[in-house]
């Protein structure tokens, strides 16, 4: 059976698709996990503008209790992976709707659905970062102009409606647009709660057909598909708008779980901390043939970016982990060895996943470099290699850490993805836990409180470091 949406969906990709996501007849479960996966999305961004507009509006308002809210809001939603959010609405807001049913005299069972909690945690962090897009748009608004519409006699909610809004929606736009494309990937976390979308689908097909790698490679087409229909209609937008269970909780329990939990920190490190360092290794020539002339050196690096920045984390770590295994050249290589430990292919693809992402950067950076110290190195005489090691590439850095800075906290919360692999990260070790215990609430709060502390530890240690790289920049000493 195709189900309810397959024929029709399957009709909207075309017969190009068909051809490419039969699958010895699974296809048909891909799409259905495809418009699953569409529906999630559009009603997860549906509620996170609402989050967002609320959010914006308690940052700016003149309450210091609102703004501490919207402010601990956006800090502590940004600072957790999605995928323990997930986890923690799921597992724990089940016992908490459980506790309070049972609290009002009724035995009978009370779960929440997949679908409910994937789309609230989804919107939930959607609506966090889009706290912070609305902020900037709304104060991008001239005053001017809502001074003049005081001025014409309109009233408060006629100003927002009229003069506001249409300036802030426009504004807002492009980082919406990004965080868009972030929520559209996300939407394959929700397959770790057995929710029935493209991500969950992907792995019954691979599962049937013992052909991994050529399901994901499908998935990740779709994902690709999604992409570009989104990139187009964003592109589109952006010229016509140019135009309490607290109490109940077991404390003791997440004390005793912090050693282990501090072995799963220790692996997460390790990961990240390989990771970023080969990546930058790696995103440093790609960047430099990202700004090349030369369509032979720029177009093979921007066909590698857009595939990585346009799929999902998670997709990325199965087709390796998973897909090529299928291969029997892989597997009589003398790369088997590297290939079948979880470890190193979660390193492999973390790597090429945060190298795509900080060559972007780098090639902005590179860009932004003043011409006039370009000419100045020439003028120098500096050979061209000896003027990126000691001008460009040094200034470039300097131009690039607050984004870089962004990547290693994104890539500090991908890396919980690992845990999907075996891998005994620190969401590993508390889902390892929750399975011994049965307590997911005190567990993956406390994996929680981790993630916090580390991201913590990164911010402040990229404010230290441009504090360092920026001497022009700090304030002249106090003569005695």
């Amino acid at each position: 059976s195709s189900g309810r949406y397959g024929a029709g969906a399957l009709s909207f990709y075309g017969r190009g698709a068909r051809r490419v996501i039969d699958l010895h007849g699974y296809g048909p479960l891909l799409v259905d996990g495809a418009w699953l996966t569409v529906r999630v999305a559009f009603a997860s961004v549906a509620l996170g503008l609402i989050f967002g507009l609320i959010g914006a509006t308690a940052k700016l308002s003149n309450s210091t209790i609102a703004r501490g809210v919207a402010t601990g809001y956006t800090a502590i939603v940004r600072g957790i992976p999605e995928l323990l959010l997930l986890l923690i609405v799921f597992y724990g807001g089940t016992m908490l709707v459980q506790d309070i049913w049972r609290g009002l005299g009724s035995d009978s069972y009370v779960e929440i659905k997949p679908f409910v909690a994937g789309t609230f945690t989804l919107a939930f962090v959607f609506g966090a970062y889009a706290t912070e897009v609305f902020r900037g748009a709304i104060l991008s608004v001239p005053k001017g102009q809502i001074e003049a519409a005081y001025a014409m006699g309109m009233g408060r909610f006629q100003m927002f409606r009229r003069v506001m809004l249409p300036q802030v929606w426009r504004f807002a736009l492009p980082g919406l647009g990004n965080l868009w494309l972030v929520l559209l990937k996300d939407t394959s976390l929700i397959s770790v709660v057995n929710l029935n979308e493209l991500m969950y689908s992907s792995r019954v097909a691979a599962g049937a057909t013992r052909e991994p790698f050529t399901v994901f490679a499908a998935a990740a087409i779709i994902y690709l598909r999604f992409t570009i229909v989104s990139m187009v209609v964003l592109q589109y937008s952006v010229r016509g708008a140019a135009s309490d269970r607290a109490s109940a909780m077991d404390f003791q329990l997440m004390i005793d779980s912090i050693p282990q939990l501090l072995e799963g920190v220790w692996m997460t490190v390790k990961l990240v901390a390989l990771a970023l360092a080969l990546g930058i290794c790696l995103a440093i020539p790609l960047a430099l043939a990202r700004v090349s002339k030369n369509p032979f050196l720029w177009m093979p690096v921007y066909g590698f970016i857009f595939v990585f920045r346009g799929t999902p984390l998670l997709v990325q770590i199965f087709i390796v982990y998973y897909g090529l295994g299928q291969s029997e050249s892989v597997r009589e290589s003398i790369f088997w060895p590297f290939f079948k430990e979880a470890y190193w292919c979660a390193i492999f693809t973390l790597t090429l996943n945060t190298s795509a992402y900080t060559a972007e950067i780098l090639r902005g950076a590179i860009q932004a470099v003043p011409h006039g110290e370009v000419e100045a190195a020439r003028a120098l005489g500096m050979p061209r290699l000896l003027m990126l090691r000691r001008v460009i590439v040094p200034r470039a850095f300097r131009l690039a850490l607050p984004a870089y800075g962004n990547e290693i906290i994104l890539m500090l919360k991908g890396s919980a993805l690992a845990s999907t692999i075996t891998l005994l990260d620190l969401t590993g070790v508390a889902r390892v836990i929750v399975a011994r215990t049965f307590a997911p609430y005190e567990l993956f709060i406390m994996a929680a409180i981790m993630y916090l502390a580390l991201t913590l530890l990164i911010v402040r240690a990229l404010k230290y470091a441009e504090w360092r790289l920026s001497p022009h920049m700090r304030p002249p000493p106090h003569s005695g």
